[in-house]
């Protein structure tokens, strides 16, 4: 099974494999080999998630000095008490009080358990970290959060998981939907067709790094100021949307370009908590990149009201080959929104295709391991892992 992880801090992730009772090198403090001692397993009652199961059997651990270099091969087996149907489970790894970032999570997606059965989570990690007095506790691991089919959520969210899989799963379900409709309206060959789709879009879809200039973006020098132009950011409508864009422009030169400055309204009857703008980047022969997300600034927005976004912040642009690049426009669009209320709005798969945005929103990680199930399974195995939903 695949996970997902949110910029994992690698000391706390590194706490996990110490703590759950691995025989370690023989310079490795005594008294770890003992989960009791070394690893806190905190059940979170809401989320209705046992640990069930542990292997470490794949992991390998190096004390150097005052430092454990870990190859973290872990799979931990859960098991869900809840009588709803999990779609998936956050865990939260937390090192001892006032370690500079000792914090990490790991996200399992794209589950279907019912209630008492078991499901894996494998963390795959190369790990760093200093080691604590001996005899303390090395980790706390909790359930921060659990989605059910339903949508809705437990746990304790602390870090902020809800947001991140409601999300994941709309996409999710959003494409899985789609291939479903395929299957039942067209038939098999129809599938293999749009799964074949999917992976020539994924192989063929042109890449572009994008990264802050100078670190952070902020510093730049008068001689780059001077060198930017003016250039208007197209609004590419999709269907739906309840945020309208009503006008955008960046500064840039070159590879070069600041974040564009957009105004937005909110067309929508409910007020909004944060948005997310699709930022497209043509080159001069007219191929288009995703280059990122320009995130919402500011407080919510109010039903009819403008808002503005302003980041100001210079990035660089280069090719995945390394090859001259030079922008020759830009284009944005909405592509997730989220109301105060906690519901959230994406973009359909028909709006996308309406507004020709599929050759360039990057596929969503749902539409990719689906692809990636058909290229090792086939059509068959694609067809079964749809019907577990």
């Amino acid at each position: 099974m695949s996970t997902h992880r949110s910029s994992p801090t690698i000391r706390a992730a590194a706490l996990l494999a110490l703590a759950c009772g691995l025989v370690v090198e023989a310079q490795t403090p005594t008294g770890w080999g003992d989960p009791a001692q070394a690893f806190v397993f905190r059940a979170a009652p809401e989320t209705a998630v046992e640990l069930a199961g542990r292997d470490f059997s794949r992991t390998q651990i190096n004390v150097r000095g005052a430092v454990a270099v870990v190859e973290l091969r872990c799979r931990l087996t859960l098991v869900n008490r809840s009588d709803r149907v999990l779609r998936s489970v956050t865990l939260a790894i937390q090192s001892a009080p006032g370690l500079p970032g000792g914090k990490a999570t790991v996200m399992a997606p794209s589950l279907a358990v019912a209630k008492d059965e078991e499901f894996a989570v494998d963390v795959n990690l190369r790990l760093v970290r200093p080691l604590p007095a001996p005899g303390a506790p090395l980790a706390e691991m909790t359930v921060d959060g659990v989605l059910y089919a339903d949508l809705s959520f437990r746990g304790p969210d602390a870090s902020a998981a809800r947001r991140r899989m409601t999300l994941f799963e709309l996409e999710a379900r959003r494409d899985r939907q789609r291939l479903a409709a395929v299957l039942a309206e067209q038939g098999g060959e129809a599938l293999r067709k749009e799964a074949l789709a999917a992976l020539d879009r994924q192989a063929s879809q042109p890449a572009l790094e994008a990264r802050l200039a100078g670190g952070d973006g902020r510093a730049i020098s008068p001689a780059v100021e001077s060198s930017l132009r003016p250039v208007e950011l197209a609004s590419l409508e999709v269907d739906e949307t309840p945020l309208e864009l009503l006008e955008g422009a960046a500064r840039v030169a070159g590879a070069r370009a600041m974040s564009p400055t957009l105004e937005v309204r909110n067309v929508s009857g409910k007020a909004i908590r944060d948005f997310e703008v699709g930022w497209v980047v043509n080159d001069r022969a007219g191929r288009r990149y995703a280059a990122g997300a320009i995130p919402s600034t500011g407080g919510p927005l109010q039903a009819g009201d403008r808002g503005r976004v302003d980041s100001q912040r210079l990035f660089e642009f280069r090719t995945a080959a390394a090859e001259p690049f030079e922008i020759g426009g830009m284009s944005g669009y909405v592509r997730r929104v989220e109301f105060v209320d906690g519901s959230f709005w994406i973009p359909s798969r028909k709006a996308l295709d309406a507004a020709a945005l599929l050759d360039v929103e990057p596929p969503s990680s749902e539409e990719a391991r689906l692809a990636t199930i058909y290229r090792r399974q086939g059509l068959q195995g694609l067809i079964n892992e749809l019907g577990r939903f």
